[in-house]
C-alpha cells in the first residue's frame, strides 16, 4: 500500500550543486523534445478556378458599385508656352502654323526670362476658362 507522508522524515535540504547534478543526470525526465508545426495549403489553378469565375450578376454588381470609376470624363490636353514678348510669341505661332510640333517649336524659340513649355491635363470646364483668358503682352497688356 501507501506510505503516509508523515512517516517519512524531512531529511536534509540539498545544496545547489546537488540539485544541479541531479538535474543534469535526469534532464530527459524534465525535457520535452522540440516540435515544429507546419501548416500549409495546397492551392492550384483548378482549385481556384470555380471560385474565380464570376457570374453575370457578380460583374453587374461590381460595375454598379464602381460606376463613377468607369464613367466617361472629358479632359483635354493643353499645351502652353510662356513667352515674354509679342515678337517671340508671333515667331512661335508661325513655326507651329508651318507644321513644327509645339514641343520642337517651344525648344527652338527665343526664350525671354527663362520661359519654359509645359503640358498639363485639365478637366473641360477649367480648360475652357483658361483658354478664354488668353495671353497678354507684358509690355502693353494687349491680348495676343
Amino acid at each position: 500500500g501507501f506510505v503516509p507522508t508523515n512517516a517519512v522524515g524531512v531529511g536534509e535540504r540539498p545544496t545547489e550543486a546537488e540539485v544541479a547534478t541531479y538535474y543534469k543526470r535526469n534532464a530527459a525526465r524534465y525535457t520535452i523534445p522540440e516540435r515544429r508545426v507546419i501548416r500549409y495549403a495546397v492551392v492550384s489553378p483548378d482549385l481556384v478556378k470555380a471560385a474565380a469565375t464570376p457570374t453575370d450578376a457578380d460583374i453587374s454588381g461590381a460595375y454598379k458599385a464602381q460606376a463613377a470609376r468607369f464613367a466617361a470624363s472629358e479632359t483635354r490636353s493643353l499645351s502652353q508656352v510662356v513667352i515674354g514678348d509679342k515678337a517671340g510669341a508671333d515667331a512661335l505661332v508661325a513655326k507651329i502654323k508651318a507644321g513644327t510640333p509645339i514641343d520642337a517649336a517651344a525648344r527652338s524659340s527665343r526664350r525671354v526670362n527663362g520661359a519654359a513649355r509645359r503640358a498639363i491635363e485639365l478637366p473641360l470646364p477649367m480648360a475652357s476658362s483658361i483658354a478664354m483668358c488668353g495671353a497678354r503682352d507684358r509690355a502693353n497688356g494687349q491680348v495676343l
